[in-house]
Parts: structure tokens; sequence; C-alpha cells
């Protein structure tokens, strides 16, 4: 009870927080001006559309059609998480299993080591306009279509920029995933079950593996995070209309509320399920 209790509490402070950042806002005119007396006229404005979302409506630049707001920001929503769901999957997916499979040739993890040391270098702007490239000339060359690089119409392209985001959680979590693994095959319990005839593959899958996951979810956690201030960026450089780029053409306080809860809610219940996750596999609660 009392964790829940407590869990509450994180989630209603965090939500308050989004409520203070989104009114925080207010105390700036639209010259981007300290100005109070613009505060306390928008801030009553602001509590009435959060009192009555659904009927607040927005204009696209350089039109006069009004949308709604909630039935416009769904598909953008819905795209921003399906690419950061995704990313966050392939890269914890393809991070574990390359750490698995060089943990056990030391020419691999050799290579793996100083492939993901320059991976990490490389910024976005560079490796993704890399690969469009291939794609493009791939196309030309073959008439095969790889994957679509972007969004046009009703034809959503999710896989690339899911791909190309899924280098943040890769990098980061085989870095992590390699130095912890690494510091627990230099334990004692390792020597012993060698000394018992185990091989380094039976070591790795029934002992070491089991010992990291809670340093895993610790630092998965700020991954995630990591990779969803990234998302805005990915989204721009490539173009597409989501969630996160939506909060860069507007501004308005009720918007920047919306959007940051219908962002933060399905992290937090994912984040708690892979907690509990951890918790029944470990034994350990957290």
């Amino acid at each position: 009870m009392n964790k829940i209790f407590v869990n509450g509490v994180k989630v209603i402070l965090v939500l308050f927080n989004f409520f203070l950042l989104s009114a925080f806002i207010l105390l700036f005119n639209q010259n981007f001006k300290f100005d109070l007396t613009h505060f306390f006229e928008a801030f009553p404005q602001f509590i009435k559309q959060l009192m009555h979302i659904d009927t607040v409506t927005f204009k696209t630049p350089g039109s006069y059609i009004e949308h709604p707001f909630l039935s416009f920001i769904f598909r953008p929503w819905r795209n921003s998480m399906l690419i950061l769901f995704l990313s966050i999957m392939l890269g914890t997916i393809l991070s574990i299993l390359c750490v698995v499979i060089a943990k056990r040739f030391k020419l691999i993890d050799y290579i793996m080591k100083r492939f993901v040391k320059i991976l990490g270098y490389l910024p976005d702007i560079f490796y993704i306009p890399c690969v469009i490239i291939f794609i493009i000339f791939f196309y030309q060359q073959t008439g095969i279509l790889i994957m679509e690089v972007a969004s046009y119409g009703e034809q959503e392209a999710i896989v690339f920029p899911a791909i190309m985001l899924s280098v943040i959680p890769f990098v980061q979590l085989y870095k992590i995933l390699d130095q912890v693994i690494t510091e627990e095959l230099d334990k004692d319990y390792v020597v012993l079950a060698r000394a018992k005839g185990l091989n380094d593959f039976e070591i790795l899958h029934k002992h070491v593996l089991s010992n990291v996951w809670i340093t895993f979810y610790i630092n998965f956690k700020q991954v995630v995070w990591m990779t969803l201030s990234s998302l805005l960026i990915m989204e721009v450089i490539l173009g597409y209309f989501g969630a996160t780029q939506f909060l860069y053409y507007y501004h308005a306080p009720i918007m920047l509320m919306t959007i940051l809860v219908l962002m933060f809610v399905p992290i937090y219940i994912a984040l708690f399920i892979i907690q509990k996750l951890v918790e029944f596999r470990t034994g350990v609660k957290l």
C-alpha cells in the first residue's frame, strides 16, 4: 500500500511540474519579453482550457481554419510514440544480443567495442544523410526500395526514423552492459563456475546476466529519457510531423501540458512494468 501511495505521489508531482512548466510560458508575451500583466491575463484562460480541453482549437500557419486540438494531435502523438518505443526495443534487443555474442569471442568483442565507440562519436546529422543516400542509390541501381524514408499523405514512414533513433539506446546500453558484464566476469563466483566445468555461455546466461539486470534497469531509465530528448531532433532533421515537432511550431501552454502528459503516461507505465519484471526475475525490490 505504501509503495502504491509513493508512486501515486510521484505521478502527481510530475504532472504538477508539467503544469508549472506550461504556466511558466505565460510569463512572457508574444515578443518573448517578461510580462507579469500578460501572465495574469492569460493564466485564467489556461485554467479554463484545461477544464474544457475538448473545445481547444488551433490554426495552422498561413491558414484561418481552426482545427480541434485533441483530434488532430492523436496522429502525431501516435507516430512519435511508435518511433520512440520501436527505437528503444530495437536498441535494447540488439545491444543485449551483440554483448552476449561479443563476450564469447575476443575478436568480436574487440571489434564491437571499437565500432560502438566510433558510432557514439558520430552526430545524428552525419549518419542519417549517409543512410538516406545509400537507400536512394540502392533503389536507383536495383529498383528495390529498402524502406520508406519520408512520410507522404496517409503513408507513414515509421521504421526508418525508429532505426535511426535506435542508435542512441543501442550505443548507451551496449556500453553499460559491456562494463557491468566485464566486472561480473572478474568476480570469484565466475572463477568457481569455470572450475566446475561450466562453459562461458552457461556462465553468462545462467549467472552473469541474472546479476546485471538491476544495474541495467537503473541505467535503462536514463537511456529512455535520453532517447526521448533526441526524438525532437530526429523529427526536425527528417521532417516528420510528430508530437515533439508539433510543440516546436505551437507553443501554447495547453498544448505543451497535454503533449507532455500524453508522452509521460505510456513511458511511465512501460517503465513500471519493466521494473516489476526485473523485481520478479531478481527477487530484489527496486
